[in-house]
């Protein structure tokens, strides 16, 4: 019985390996050549606001300069204070990014520091390209 048993792994063993090459899509390692890294650096440095009541609130990825102005992303991120680079893998091609701050302070700071208003935000954002097999680096400049 035991060596039935034995007989049965070994047998679901073997045909369960398969040959690497079956199944194997040609145009598979392809993608992964054309993909590039875009890397956000997203800094601020905001004059006359006190100190951590200017938040990150938005970052975000179109494939056109009409989408982005219209807010239909294909990829958005959590954005977080405790953190300022922020890296996306993408086939290679011309993408647009959006950032946006938001300003937390009381009173008139945030309108004389050019936000418009308490909790108003400010936004940037452009063109990059991203390259296959390469870093494309771009670092937001809100003014």
């Amino acid at each position: 019985m035991r060596i039935l048993i034995l007989i049965i792994l070994i047998s679901g063993l073997l045909v369960g390996c398969e040959d690497p090459g079956i199944g194997v899509n040609p145009d598979q390692g392809k993608e992964l050549d054309s993909t590039g890294i875009l890397q956000i650096r997203f800094v601020y440095n905001i004059q006359g606001i006190p100190p951590g009541r200017v938040k990150r609130a938005d970052l975000s990825l179109a494939y056109t300069a009409d989408s982005m102005y219209r807010g239909e992303f294909f990829r958005a991120t959590n954005v977080s204070d405790a953190k300022s680079n922020y890296r996306f893998y993408l086939p290679s091609g011309t993408y647009y990014y959006h950032a946006t701050i938001i300003c937390l302070a009381g009173g008139d700071s945030c309108k004389f520091s050019g936000f418009g208003d308490q909790y108003g935000l400010r936004m940037d954002g452009g063109k990059v390209e991203v390259h296959p097999n390469q870093l494309t680096e771009v670092t937001t400049q809100f003014h």
